[in-house]
């Protein structure tokens, strides 16, 4: 309701002005075109300052200390300011054919929600497009006093895309986001439980995400943040 008072408040010298010149007397001399259009340019210009900063985003202090592989090609990314996503992909990968793909999410929708509940939820997803389906819990609990869950899900055949997939997923619950770091690996269709894939590729992951933690620079004591290298806003 603020905001539309505002904007009122800025419009209210064009409505003032349009009921003017539409009720001059027959014959009397009328306003320029040019001066109404100043006044419309005027009023737009107010308009999109004031829209601009209704809806900026206060600047986080929470960090997420990740960096994707030196030889990883980034093929999206996207920044609204609630939703935060990135996808990276091996250098000899190509963005409409990918193999393994590394994605970073961060959601400032999902803070009130547990990371063991984010991650089921997915699971329920992904047995709407998949068969054969596993999985497992690698690690539930604190890091750097953040709920974190990480998780191993082995999809024996997609429907969309007829492969097999691996995918190790971590959620750190946040105060101002819900941080999601996932590895995706499509491989041929396989039966439950057994996909044709390295398994020390999946302790290579594993290593990774336990490496990725989430700070808080305006917390000292609570999240520190260890250090300022390798810190992704």
């Amino acid at each position: 309701m603020k905001i539309f008072t505002q904007l009122f408040v800025i419009l209210s010298p064009f409505l003032l002005f349009s009921a003017y010149t539409s009720n001059e007397m027959p014959g009397a001399t009328k306003v320029s075109d040019l001066a109404e259009k100043q006044v419309v340019e005027q009023v737009v210009e107010q308009v999109v300052e004031l829209s601009e900063m209704k809806w900026q985003k206060p600047v986080s202090s929470e960090r997420l200390i990740a960096r994707a592989p030196s030889d990883w090609q980034l093929i999206f990314e996207l920044n609204n300011g609630d939703t935060r996503l990135s996808d990276y992909i091996p250098k000899d990968e190509v963005e409409d054919n990918w193999q393994t793909k590394l994605s970073f999410e961060a959601h400032a929708q999902l803070t009130s929600v547990d990371p063991i509940s984010i991650m089921m939820g997915e699971i329920s997803k992904m047995t709407e497009i998949c068969s054969n389906i596993d999985h497992s819990n690698l690690f539930s609990g604190l890091e750097n006093n953040y709920p974190t869950s990480v998780r191993l899900l082995l999809c024996g055949h997609n429907a969309h895309s007829g492969k097999g997939e691996v995918s190790i997923t971590k959620g750190i619950q946040g105060k101002d986001y819900f941080y999601i770091i996932r590895f995706e690996k499509k491989l041929e269709a396989f039966e439950k439980g057994h996909p044709e894939f390295a398994k020390n590729e999946i302790a290579e992951w594993s290593t990774y995400l336990k490496r990725i933690t989430l700070c808080d620079q305006s917390s000292e004591t609570t999240h520190p943040c260890p250090y300022q290298d390798n810190i992704q806003d």
